[in-house]
């Protein structure tokens, strides 16, 4: 409607209550910060150069759409390289709607309507149910939302100089399923051109995209693609499409608009970035090898990968992006130790086009060496996995060892330093953490090999990493996890109840079989299981789809525990809800004269990653060991 927002210079927006989710940068040094206000509700973008603050936009009440996403799963923010436009991503403008018995209704509005149900994305992202792209002049302050398809949920936005937005679109034909941590939801790759509003399918069918990152000079646009369906993360080929204008690269296809050949050599586990680009041949990803988190530099035309400043730090580090822009890049690097008593990690920043040494912005420093740390091998039936050791040194070492198998199950630990462990050391315990069979770094075999075989394989591999580790050194061995972890420590507690003294769950899954009509990722506890799901038509769960859910999961065994057990549950989870696996489990446990209690977090979900809650359930897991082992 050719309608400005409005903007201010100095209005306060007492930025205590207000966190930086988005952040772009054009060519003309002007920064866009998108803002969410907690409390009010209300989202903002600012505009910034040297000089301070240039605009506000106020985007709630715009009329063009509802509140913003500034999730990592969906949001963005994206400047054009001619300075002039932002594109970000909201949830489409609700319906006014009412009760059936209210008087003087406009005809605009949907009589009945205000109980409707909104199918929503899961864990974490609740409150995204139908999405726009918003495309906002910075000039006149208009708002522009293209017109998409309602069978796409559009996310993770682009801008082209060309005026073309390339964006990830998932399928809704198919059942929402919880979308947070999960590589294999039916989407493809898209592309829209706001001169002529023309709208392509980029990828195929059956596919599911992700790190969609686009090269602003030339148009080219890198991202991950596998096939949707199976395990929840996985390993993915990198496809690049190239604009017809670029011309043709060598082993490449023609799709409408352009070209798109995969980068070779082999597939990669890891993450692409918003701006993995470093140039108009190579991009940069977090790469997942074995228990370190590594920065790789990849050709996108030979595949040759190269980790990037491994060798200007010790053994063992692991390194993150934090940002980058071309070939400029600020990245953090840690370990299980910290560096001093000021900083838990390393920050640097390096610009590989001048050649320049890395600047470390916050470096190691010699400290007093509280506790050390090493990687791990494990092999067990001529399979190998690993883990990372941690233990005090001096006085302080008590004869306790904590293993901790993580959730997932295909996520996997690194030795980035840890809160957790750390304050654990500091206590005196000792520290097994276990990438079992079917943790992600250990190749995409491993992550095929525990379906089918859930209940049996992952358990069998933490308890071996577990006596290997203990023997002759720990008498008291006690157990922490959460999520599939807690599915781990659930069977290990009855299948092993004299070898484990104490064990503390977070979120555990209990039984699939109960799991399966309440989770929000119902196509999960088919493939762990090895069975058949198709997300377009959910298979009503059969007698014996339902019996092997059962006998794989750890309630089978709850009358065989005897440690003390401890839950820490969030009330919020919609992931692995607490009605029916974590509280059902304690119901189970106090019935059978077991030693247990809970916390639950009313206000906390699945990773209970809040602070109050995070400071609590360390408290309570330190307490609870101490209690029952007397220490």
């Amino acid at each position: 409607d050719g309608k400005s927002l409005p903007f201010t210079k100095s209005k306060k927006l007492g930025l205590v209550s207000y966190h930086l989710n988005q952040y772009g940068q054009n060519n003309n040094h002007l920064h866009a910060h998108l803002y969410n206000c907690e409390e009010s509700k209300e989202s903002f973008v600012d505009l910034w150069n040297s000089e301070g603050l240039q605009k506000r936009f106020q985007l709630t009440g715009s009329g063009h759409h509802g509140p913003v996403y500034t999730n990592s799963e969906f949001g963005s923010l994206s400047w054009s390289d001619d300075g002039r436009r932002l594109v970000y991503v909201a949830e489409k403008i609700e319906e006014e709607s009412c009760s059936y018995f209210k008087q003087n209704v406009s005809k605009s509005v949907n009589v009945g309507g205000q109980y409707g149900y909104k199918e929503n994305w899961g864990e974490g992202l609740t409150q995204c149910c139908h999405s726009v792209i918003c495309i906002l002049n910075v000039k006149t302050g208009t708002i522009e939302v293209p017109v998409l398809p309602d069978s796409i949920f559009a996310s993770k936005p682009s801008l082209y100089a060309s005026g073309s937005i390339f964006f990830t679109g998932l399928d809704l034909n198919c059942s929402k399923h919880g979308t947070i941590n999960q590589l294999n939801r039916n989407s493809k790759l898209f592309r829209y051109t706001i001169s002529n509003k023309d709208f392509i399918s980029i990828t195929p069918d059956g596919c599911c995209v992700s790190g969609v990152c686009v090269e602003k000079f030339t148009g080219k646009v890198a991202y991950q693609i596998c096939e949707a369906g199976g395990p929840h993360r996985k390993y993915t080929e990198i496809q690049v499409f190239s604009p017809a204008a670029c011309g043709k690269p060598r082993d490449s296809v023609i799709v409408p608009g352009g070209y798109i050949h995969t980068v070779p050599k082999s597939l990669f586990g890891g993450k692409l970035c918003d701006s993995s680009w470093l140039d108009s041949d190579n991009i940069i990803m977090v790469s997942i090898e074995g228990p370190l988190s590594l920065i790789a530099k990849i050709n996108v035309y030979t595949g040759k990968k190269e980790y990037l400043f491994k060798e200007l730090y010790s053994e063992n580090m692991s390194f993150d992006v934090v940002d980058q822009i071309g070939q400029k890049i600020l990245f953090s690097f840690s370990h299980l130790i910290p560096f001093s008593d000021r900083y838990c990690q390393g920050l640097a920043f390096v610009d590989l086009k001048k050649k320049e040494p890395v600047l470390n912005l916050i470096k190691p420093t010699k400290s007093k060496k509280r506790c050390s740390f090493s990687a791990v091998l494990f092999n067990r039936n001529e399979k190998d996995f690993n883990g990372v050791f941690i233990h005090p040194m001096g006085k302080k070492s008590i004869s306790t060892l904590v293993a901790i198998p993580h959730g997932g199950p295909h996520s996997a630990f690194s030795t980035a330093f840890r809160h957790d462990v750390f304050m654990f050391c500091q206590i005196g315990y000792s520290v097994l953490l276990i990438n079992y069979t079917g943790s992600f770094g250990l190749g995409q075999e491993s992550i095929n090999d525990l379906s089918g075989n859930v209940g049996d394989m992952d358990v069998e591999d933490v308890h071996y990493a577990v006596q290997q580790t203990a023997e002759g050194l720990f008498p008291n061995v006690v157990l922490m996890g959460g999520s599939h972890g807690g599915f781990i420590i659930a069977h290990l507690i009855g299948k092993y109840p004299d070898f484990y003294k104490a064990a503390v769950i977070r979120n555990p899954i209990i039984n699939h079989s109960t799991e399966v009509g309440v989770t929000d990722a119902p196509d999960w506890p088919y493939w762990i299981m090895g069975l058949p799901y198709d997300a377009y038509l959910p298979p009503v769960p059969s007698e014996d789809a339902y019996t092997i859910m059962l006998e794989k999961s750890p309630i089978v065994l709850v009358d065989q525990v005897r440690c003390p057990v401890l839950l820490l549950i969030g009330a919020t989870d919609v992931c692995v809800p607490p009605q029916s696996q974590g509280l059902t489990y304690l119901r189970y446990l106090k019935s059978r004269g077991i030693t247990c209690d809970v916390r639950l977090y009313p206000n906390d979900g699945h990773a209970l990653s809040g602070v109050a809650s995070s400071a609590d359930s360390f408290t309570q897991t330190h307490l609870w060991y101490k209690k029952h082992l007397e220490l």
